[in-house]
């Protein structure tokens, strides 16, 4: 099932929320340039073994409004965080991509650790990311 959740006057971010009843709950955010489609393959499991599955589309990108700005680290990481609230979520596992460098929505979910105590946490390196290091490391062995 699809909606909207407002994250500020004006935004709405598409949330699809895939097997409400489930028992355990995995958050599901996209890397760039995708959609919350990204995890299509996910959707199509995992609600099957009992999950509930929801996929954030981040402001600009999917069905959620694109707005003129409000595209900080900070700010998208509120969004979540309004999300995350509006559904009284608060034992889930929020799966998303790894970037290289530390960025401050890293930081912030270190931080947001502490207020969601369930929360776990499964990010992917992105794939080019993660050839890059592997490319590196295996010239490292040479």
């Amino acid at each position: 099932m699809g909606y909207f959740v407002t994250v500020e006057p004006g935004v709405k971010l598409y949330v699809e929320d895939i097997n409400p009843g489930g028992s355990k709950t995995i958050v599901f955010i996209h890397g760039w340039p995708l959609s919350h489609k990204q995890f299509e393959y996910q959707f199509d499991v995992l609600p099957a073994m009992g999950y509930r599955c929801i996929g954030i589309a981040w402001r600009g990108f999917g069905n959620s409004d694109k707005p003129m700005s409000g595209y900080t680290f900070n700010r998208l990481a509120d969004d979540i965080r309004t999300v995350v609230d509006t559904l009284q979520l608060n034992n889930f596992t929020l799966a998303g991509h790894l970037r290289v460098e530390r960025s401050r929505f890293d930081i912030w979910l270190d931080t947001t650790v502490t207020e969601y105590p369930n929360l776990s946490l499964l990010m992917l390196p992105l794939p080019q990311a993660f050839q890059q290091k592997r490319l590196i490391n295996s010239l490292r062995k040479r």
